[in-house]
């Protein structure tokens, strides 16, 4: 049994599932090299999820080789965060194993969260008129986040109403108004702000 696909692949992102090309193949053949039909190949992540899963929320699965000698497992979901997976596909009774490695990243960014602390919890509670440090991260479509994102960026927040009258104070980040224009600095896909609101009410932030 030998390794068909690609035995290493990298750039893969975090939390998606394989194509049809990239999942792990193996050819399976008899001692003078023919195809062998009908070899039932086990293919195996580790049993925690932390190379992801096969089929649904399996860690093991196996394929049947067809007339060329070809057994591919159904489908390969990496893990999030990005990191290093391994899938190591097998026959019982046959010695030799084969190993699948891929390497995953983070992708695109999709969207900015906001957060009252790195990595949530997402839900705020603030007196009227105090300030608050939020964290904006950069993340892609599988919420990994984009290390990349980095440098001054102008963004504008929404969500939030100004004070009653007769104040009618407009909420800030950084001491800039909701609704313009707020240079927020991003290193490694994640900047902190400091958030003034003034109205008592619950609202919905939102940064783009």
């Amino acid at each position: 049994m030998t390794g068909f696909s690609s035995q290493s692949q990298s750039g893969i992102v975090a939390g998606a599932a394989l194509t049809a090309s990239q999942r792990p193949a193996v050819r399976v053949t008899d001692a003078e090299g023919n195809p062998v039909t009908g070899a039932s190949v086990t293919f195996r992540v580790a049993g925690n999820g932390t190379s992801g899963y096969l089929t649904a929320s399996d860690t093991v699965a196996t394929a049947v080789s067809n007339v060329n000698g070809i057994a591919t497992v159904g489908a390969w979901t990496m893990p999030g965060p990005s990191g290093t997976s391994t899938a190591i596909a097998s026959i019982s009774g046959v010695g030799d194993t084969v190993t699948f490695t891929v390497a995953t990243t983070a992708g695109a960014v999709s969207r900015l969260r906001i957060d009252s602390v790195v990595g949530g919890p997402r839900t705020l509670s603030t007196t009227a008129g105090a300030t608050s440090t939020i964290t904006i991260t950069a993340v892609d479509a599988y919420n990994n986040t984009v290390t990349s994102y980095a440098g001054t960026k102008n963004l504008t927040f929404s969500g939030a109403t100004a004070s009653p009258a007769p104040n009618n104070t407009v909420p800030t980040v950084n001491t800039t108004a909701f609704g313009t224009a707020t240079p927020i600095s991003f290193g490694n896909g994640v900047a902190t702000g400091t958030m003034r609101l003034y109205r008592a009410k619950t609202d919905t932030i939102s940064v783009s």
